[in-house]
């Protein structure tokens, strides 16, 4: 049964002298409540769109491309600030042993080469004797064996290992190891013994 019908049985069951009354009055309350319920409905409304969380802004994502370095790496080691370049030069440099002119008796003979570095390069040195043949380069002593007697001619050739700078040493010296003669040693000769045999007597004939 709807409003309308209820409003109509409403209405013809009041008394007769009242129905002009109800009938004004029943009809001003129908907007009233046309009004209450739409009212309530766009509450309704309001309410759900104030409950329904609001999507989240999506945002695009951010895409880094990045370049491939063009330079090839290098496989040599990066070369030290602090180090500092030596000069490509022979430094000071002499013989310090033997002296020149020094009469060696002992064996070996040991050739003693003083080098002063400093900011120069390191150097290496050959050696011959009397005009020969000349050893390989190195850097450390030099000791001669079983040379053969007399005097001799040193020649140290110094080399820059940095360049092809050199320095050219001489030094005379003389070898006399087993070139002494030992001292005589002095001989004693035994003496004779007396002997002991008789002198024979001769008596001369009468």
């Amino acid at each position: 049964m709807n409003i309308f019908q209820k409003i109509k049985n409403w209405y013809s069951n009041l008394p007769e002298k009242k129905k002009y009354i109800e009938f004004f009055s029943a009809l001003l309350t129908v907007p009233m409540l046309v009004t209450v319920i739409m009212i309530n409905v766009n509450n309704l409304n309001n309410n759900k769109k104030a409950s329904t969380p609001a999507p989240a802004p999506t945002t695009a994502p951010v895409i880094q491309i990045i370049a491939p370095s063009t330079v090839a790496p290098s496989n040599q080691p990066s070369p030290s600030v602090s180090a500092v370049a030596c000069k490509n030069q022979v430094g000071p440099v002499n013989i310090v042993s033997p002296d020149n002119n020094q009469v060696i008796t002992k064996d070996p003979v040991n050739i003693d080469v003083s080098y002063t570095k400093g900011t120069y390069c390191g150097v290496v040195w050959s050696y011959r004797i009397n005009g020969g043949d000349w050893s390989a380069y190195s850097d450390k002593l030099i000791s001669l064996y079983n040379l053969t007697p007399g005097e001799k001619q040193l020649e140290v050739k110094v080399k820059s290992i940095g360049s092809t700078d050199e320095v050219l040493l001489k030094k005379t010296f003389t070898y006399q190891v087993g070139s002494v003669s030992p001292a005589a040693t002095p001989t004693v000769s035994p003496t004779s013994a007396p002997s002991t045999t008789p002198t024979p007597t001769i008596t001369p004939a009468t």
